[in-house]
């Protein structure tokens, strides 16, 4: 139960990193608080590069250029180099595809609902909302874990391993290969490699996991 702990509060972690990467406006501040944060990533994780690159663009005042390159790739005003809503993945039309549904009925499952102001205004299939959902899974999982209710923390860990085989496991690596294509800084590419690497040891952490609760 030790491990677990231990193993849940790293993918807490890094989710709340990589939501705060999508969710909130890149800036000195945000950029202090994920290092701040990743104090608790394992330590191989914490030697990653990517950590190195935000704190290169702190010390550097690169920050407005790379707030440009993040729009530049995200948000737009154009089409952003590297869409970050699942549905475009599938169909490059229609970002309220099959997917965005689909990602809308796990949220709501566990009572989750987007902002009413931008409800059917931002696809619900957003990175950052699904990493949102993500953190959410591990910070409940946890919850149940501190309470001893074993049952509780499987079935939502068997939730969470649903969730990510039939949705980040499908589009990320497209998501990520668009972003080493189009940049050439360093941080956005760091960051490929690192949701890369998140989503095989999330992968593999949850089958562990679970594979005791059989």
């Amino acid at each position: 139960m030790k491990e677990m702990m231990s193993e849940l509060k790293i993918s807490l972690a890094k989710e709340d990193m990589l939501r705060r990467i999508f969710l909130i406006e890149i800036s000195d501040e945000n950029f202090a608080e994920i290092l701040k944060i990743s104090n608790d990533f394992d330590e191989i994780s914490k030697n990653h590069k990517l950590l190195s690159d935000i704190k290169n663009t702190i010390n550097t005042k690169n920050t407005d250029e790379t707030r440009y390159e993040y729009n530049r790739l995200f948000v737009g005003p154009r089409r952003p180099k590297a869409v970050p809503y699942e549905s475009t993945y599938f169909d490059y039309k229609n970002m309220f595809g099959t997917q965005t549904m689909d990602v809308r009925a796990y949220y709501q499952s566990v009572g989750l609902k987007i902002d009413s102001e931008l409800f059917d205004k931002i696809p619900d299939d957003h990175i950052g909302y699904e990493f949102q959902f993500l953190y959410y899974l591990s910070y409940l999982a946890l919850d149940k874990l501190n309470e001893n209710e074993l049952d509780a923390v499987y079935e939502i860990l068997e939730l969470k391993a649903e969730f990510i085989n039939a949705h980040p496991s499908k589009w990320f690596d497209k998501f990520t290969q668009a972003i080493t294509n189009e940049s050439s800084f360093e941080i956005f590419c760091s960051l490929a490699s690192f949701l890369n690497e998140y989503l095989q040891n999330e992968i593999n952490k949850l089958k562990k996991i679970l594979a005791k609760n059989k």
